[in-house]
């Protein structure tokens, strides 16, 4: 059940930059929680993109300068090993300044956090009840198995 938010500057990215990175995010932190590439797993793995009208850098607007970006990996607590947050940490970040055409900048990767939050088993709330990694294991390794979805 991972959840993305990635905020940025609005207009800093277009939107079918942000929509193709947004999938990119994806399939890599799936590949890191070692969760399968499927259905089920792509059906609980949540994305946000919060678009900013005004962002600081030092306390003062950013008027023009350098994007600044954020993204939020929120994962049931177990998920990643220090190893593996420290490995899609980067990756993510390369992903980002590739989008931003800084890639050729050995400074624009300072332009990018990552933070990854950890949430404590029997905490993670989702269809009416609150789920441990081993059941989200199961749920999304038995691949017929399907997460209700709320219509309308």
């Amino acid at each position: 059940m991972p959840q993305i938010e990635f905020t940025l500057p609005r207009g800093a990215l277009s939107g079918d930059a942000i929509d193709s990175l947004m999938g990119q995010m994806t399939t890599t932190l799936l590949r890191y929680e070692g969760a399968p590439d499927n259905q089920a797993s792509r059906e609980i793995s949540w994305g946000f993109v919060h678009e900013a009208d005004r962002v600081y850098n030092g306390g003062a607007p950013l008027n023009g300068g350098p994007a600044r970006y954020r993204v939020d990996l929120t994962v049931p607590q177990g998920a990643l090993t220090p190893e593996k947050k420290n490995e899609i940490v980067g990756e993510i970040t390369s992903m980002i300044v590739a989008a931003d055409g800084s890639a050729d900048d050995p400074g624009a990767a300072m332009r990018v956090w990552v933070l990854v939050h950890d949430v404590p088993e029997g905490n993670w709330g989702g269809a009416g009840k609150t789920w441990k990694l081993k059941e989200i294991a199961q749920l999304v390794g038995a691949g017929q198995a399907r997460v209700p979805v709320a219509s309308g």
